[in-house]
Formats: C-alpha cells, structure tokens, sequence
C-alpha cells in the first residue's frame, strides 16, 4: 500500500517548447498566474482578461492547439522594462501541473526606463486537460555590473 501512495505522489517531468510571441498590453493590475489553453476561444479569453494584443507579424498561438496544449505563464505589473520571465519546468502529478518559472529582475545598478511592462512566457505541451495548475514563481535579481 505504501509503495502505490509514493507511485501516485511521483512527479513526471512535462516536456516543452517556448514560443516567443510578443504583445501590448493595456494597464492591468492582474497579479502573476499561469493559465492553461485548449482551445481557440479559451485563448481569447485569457488574451481579453490580461488586455494583452499581439504585435503585428506574431505568431498564430490558435495553430498549437490542435494537437498541443498551451500554458502563458504571467508575470504581472512590473513598474520597469528589464523584467524577464522563463519558464524552467513543468512537472505533472495525478491532477496538477506544477510550473516552475524565475522572474528575472533588474538589480539597482540597472538602467532601464520607467514604464509599466507585463512579462510573460508561453510554452506548448502535450494535450493536458482536468488539472489544477500551481506556479512556482521564483524571483531573482540581476545586477548589469
């Protein structure tokens, strides 16, 4: 019976593969979350509720989701450029996603402008649906001298 329970509690690692996609955002205050997407009008959704447009020329994110899942990972209202988002692993347990990512920060002896930015990630994984996702934000900070 034990050695079910450590198999169930067993973590699998999750393959995937970033997307660089580029968007404008609108002033929003949402704070960092990670959203799991199947579908076209899910991904809408997100885009609407996190007001964020993508640049011209970007890259079609409805087009994974025919055979992938997509996870955006957000990092929130930043008061400064030089905010960096990389999503590092993602691990699966019976019903969550756990999605370890580092928010990069710019140090105090970093020049960057004073504008408002929203950093983000998105990557694509295998189909997943019915899980409850957990982010594992961590924070560090990155000095430019």
């Amino acid at each position: 019976m034990i050695v079910h329970q450590a198999q169930a509690q067993r973590q699998q690692v999750v393959p995937f593969e970033n997307i660089q996609v580029r968007y404008q955002s609108a002033f929003n205050e949402s704070k960092p979350n990670a959203f799991l997407i199947n579908t076209p009008a899910e991904l809408e959704k997100v885009l609407t509720d996190l007001k964020l447009t993508a640049n011209p020329g970007s890259i079609d994110l409805a087009e994974f989701l025919a055979e992938q899942s997509l996870l955006l990972v957000y990092g929130g209202n930043r008061p400064t450029s030089g905010h960096k988002l990389h999503v590092l692993k993602v691990t699966r347990s019976r019903k969550e996603l756990i999605i370890k990512s580092r928010l990069f920060v710019p140090g105090t002896n970093c020049y960057v402008p004073q504008v408002v930015t929203y950093p983000l990630q998105v990557v694509a994984i295998p189909k997943t649906q019915g899980v409850r996702l957990t982010l594992d934000l961590l924070q560090s900070t990155q000095d430019c001298k």
